[in-house]
């Protein structure tokens, strides 16, 4: 079931497994540009395009730089990027930074000039409705590490780029715009195509608590619908969020370096399209090592893949009990390396209807869930 592939990139982390109704999701973009006078193959940015729902490699000599947030958008018919950003830096279709205001998270912890986010999903970029050609940005601050946590997403902003404008180059309307300020998750941006077809819904969990956030993204902006408290809390870690395909499944992965039961969690949620509404809360421990590093739901929507650094297990979310629907997949081939081992990382499902699993480790492999389904 688990083939490797061999790639050139430094490091890939996913930002968001979004419902596309059409094709803005056909073409990622890995790596980083060589920033050295040395000579190094195994350096620089890597495409990868799913034209006609098939994967296929490229070198890029965009000069961009991804770290642990990596957001991409294309045109509707996935013909070309249209937009990148790596939580700090915009990069236009020619993968050159916008040419007025470029940069985004401005006043916040780490930001420069040339690096990058070092936080997963803490960005995301989606069409503005019934406006073509614009796109809003929406991104986590971090603030100054604190006593309480070092990590301290207190501020979700805005961003809005016109992709068409400065002949095709590009022009950042605006940024940094405050949409609320709150102890927010490490990251987690995902969205779901709302079920008027137009309109977005994201969630974001509030750290260490019982609250989770919905907000509604319309063509004015981005909105709290609603705030939902729970009967226990929403475990706060390094991890990833996911909604399946058909929207009616959200899910959280979490390290959870507090708990002394187990060392992360898995935690799945329905979700109701047309009210934005979560309910159904159910959670899975996860014991056997200290990093959860990716899920990603099967393109029928019934399955959750998620793996920590070393196994690789299945979940059957139709199950009321989750006990009853989970079945280990694999476990990583520590004899495997290239050039570091190549251990389960971060997943997405492609258009391809594949999931790929990359490690954050730098090396040149992933590996690749030929039929979730």
């Amino acid at each position: 079931m688990i083939k490797i592939l061999v790639l050139i990139l430094v490091i890939w982390l996913i930002t968001c497994n979004c419902c596309f109704s059409q094709k803005e999701d056909y073409n990622w973009m890995l790596g980083e540009e060589n920033r050295t006078h040395v000579v190094d193959s195994n350096a620089g940015v890597t495409k990868i395009s799913f034209e006609n729902e098939q994967v296929s490699l490229s070198r890029s000599d965009a000069k961009i730089v991804f770290c642990y947030t990596n957001s991409l958008i294309s045109d509707f018919e996935g013909r070309s990027i249209q937009l990148a950003s790596n939580g700090f830096q915009v990069y236009n279709k020619y993968g050159i930074k916008l040419p007025n205001e470029n940069q985004i998270n401005k006043g916040c912890f780490q930001h420069s000039e040339t690096g990058c986010m070092l936080v997963y999903q803490a960005a995301i970029i989606l069409p503005i409705p019934i406006k073509p050609n614009n796109y809003f940005i929406i991104y986590l601050c971090q603030d100054y590490p604190k006593p309480d946590t070092f990590v301290q997403m207190n501020k979700l902003l805005l961003a809005s780029v016109d992709a068409s404008a400065n002949g095709g180059q590009g022009y950042m309307e605006f940024s940094d715009s405050l949409i609320m300020a709150g102890a927010f998750e490490f990251g987690k941006l995902t969205v779901c195509r709302h079920a008027n077809g137009r309109d977005w819904w994201l969630v974001i969990p509030r750290r260490y608590s019982n609250q989770m956030f919905v907000f509604l993204i319309d063509p004015t902006g981005v909105h709290l619908h609603r705030s939902q408290l729970f009967n226990s809390i929403t475990h706060t870690g390094i991890g990833m969020a996911s909604f399946s395909p058909d929207g009616n499944h959200y899910a959280i992965g979490n390290t959870d370096g507090n708990d002394p039961l187990a060392r992360g969690f898995v935690e799945i949620y329905n979700f109701d399209r047309c009210e934005g509404l979560i309910y159904n809360k159910r959670e899975l421990p996860v014991s056997d090592t200290a990093t959860m590093s990716g899920l990603a739901f099967s393109t029928n929507s019934k399955y959750l893949y998620y793996n920590t650094n070393k196994i690789l297990r299945r979940l059957d979310v139709t199950k009321s009990n989750l006990m009853d629907g989970l079945i280990p997949i694999d476990t990583f081939d520590s004899n495997y390396s290239d050039p570091f081992t190549c251990v389960y990382g971060p997943s997405m499902l492609a258009p391809d209807g594949m999931i790929y699993m990359v490690p954050n480790s730098g090396s040149r492999c992933a590996s690749r869930i030929n039929h979730p389904d």
